[in-house]
Order: structure tokens, then C-alpha cells, then sequence
């Protein structure tokens, strides 16, 4: 299985139940190819500030702060990039406000853009979160 793990505290030496299910200031974003087909293409972005470790497998590597705002600004360019491409299909799931505009998405799966969209969205809001605190952020990779 080949998954990528992002989060805002390590995440493999917690138990998940007690941690990341139940308290919010515990935040993951996780893919991984058993249910997506889109493992390479976040790969591939992350490679941008990584570089070849993106092909390497290891737990929870903590990302300094200039690794955490690429990432940002990879992720939030994403965001820039298929917002115009999102599907205007109802029912909308959930709201998305975005540079002062808010977007509707239907996150079911004919919406592969908008559930897209939101993850890029997941991957900002960790990043953001970890430089306005001034704390770490963690990646988890899988290519076995």
C-alpha cells in the first residue's frame, strides 16, 4: 500500500481512538491508493519540497517552517487551480469560503473536483495552523 500521512502532531505513536477521532486539536489528512487513485499526483506536489524522501517510507517526519509555507503555497495554488473546474451539481455537502467568496461542494463521487478541492483545503488549513502557533508539522509516507 503507497499512502501519505499529513498532520499537526505525530500520529503513529498515538493511539487514534483517544487522540485524532475524538479531540479537534488533533487534525490528519491521509490518502492512500487502496481508495484513491491520486496517491502520485500528492506525490508529486510534495516532491516540490521534499524531493526524493517523497519516495521514501518513514513516520511522522517533522516539517521545519519553510517546508510547512511551500507546502502551504502548493496546496493553496491547487486550491486557486480547480476551484474554477468544481462541479455545480446539488446537493452541496459543504460550504468552502475562500478569499472572501464562498464556494458550494457536492463531495459525493461523481464531484471528483470538489472532494479534491476540500482536500487541498484539509492540507492549507494544517499548515496554516501549524506556522500561526509556530509549531510543527508532521509526514507520514508509504510506498510499500
Amino acid at each position: 500500500m503507497k499512502s501519505i500521512l499529513i498532520s499537526n502532531s505525530t500520529f503513529y505513536d498515538k493511539d487514534y481512538i483517544k487522540t485524532f477521532s475524538y479531540q479537534n486539536e488533533y487534525k490528519f489528512f491521509g490518502i492512500s491508493d487502496n481508495s484513491s487513485t491520486l496517491v502520485p499526483l500528492y506525490k508529486e506536489l510534495l516532491q516540490q519540497v521534499i524531493g526524493d524522501q517523497v519516495n521514501q517510507t518513514f513516520d511522522d517526519r517533522e516539517l521545519d517552517s519553510g517546508e510547512i509555507m511551500a507546502i502551504k503555497t502548493i496546496f493553496e495554488n491547487q486550491i486557486d487551480e480547480t476551484l474554477p473546474n468544481r462541479e455545480l451539481t446539488k446537493p452541496y455537502h459543504r460550504k468552502l469560503e475562500w478569499k472572501e467568496k464562498m464556494y458550494d461542494l457536492n463531495q459525493s463521487i461523481p464531484s471528483p473536483n470538489n472532494r479534491r478541492i476540500w482536500d487541498f483545503y484539509t492540507i492549507f488549513q494544517i499548515c496554516t495552523e501549524c506556522l500561526n502557533e509556530n509549531k510543527p508539522m508532521f509526514i507520514s509516507i508509504k510506498n510499500e
